[in-house]
């Protein structure tokens, strides 16, 4: 059995030691993390704990990474169709345990309307 594990840490670099010893203590096999919120991403602190890395980051904002205990390969960093992405939202990944390659996504939706109307039909907030 597989420990996947996901957290929105609001900044990798506020929240790194909360992140180590959340590996530590619970040793998922996959933490898939967003909002790190830097364009530099620790990877070898997590290598010291024996977790390979993959991540996508932005300055001051969005940015997402997928930490492994098993052998791990980038796939894409930006949804299908949208090559031109810059929001670091998006990483998918492949990691192979047991022989098997499994794919990983990360990805982050915005949680409010994008350019839509203020009211809508039926609305009473």
């Amino acid at each position: 059995m597989m420990k996947i594990a996901s957290w929105n840490v609001n900044s990798i670099r506020a929240r790194l030691d909360h992140v180590t010893e959340f590996l530590k203590a619970r040793q998922p096999d996959v933490l898939l993390l967003q909002e790190l919120k830097g364009t530099e991403f620790p990877a070898t602190v997590f290598e010291d704990l024996g977790y390979g890395s993959a991540a996508v980051t932005q300055k001051a904002y969005n940015g997402v990474a997928i930490l492994s205990r098993h052998p791990i390969e980038t796939i894409s960093t930006t949804l299908a169709g949208d090559e031109a992405d810059s929001h670091a939202r998006f990483l998918e990944t492949t990691i192979l345990v047991s022989g098997s390659s499994i794919s990983i996504f990360r990805t982050v939706i915005r949680s409010g309307p994008i350019n839509l109307p203020t009211s809508w039909p039926g609305w009473t907030g």
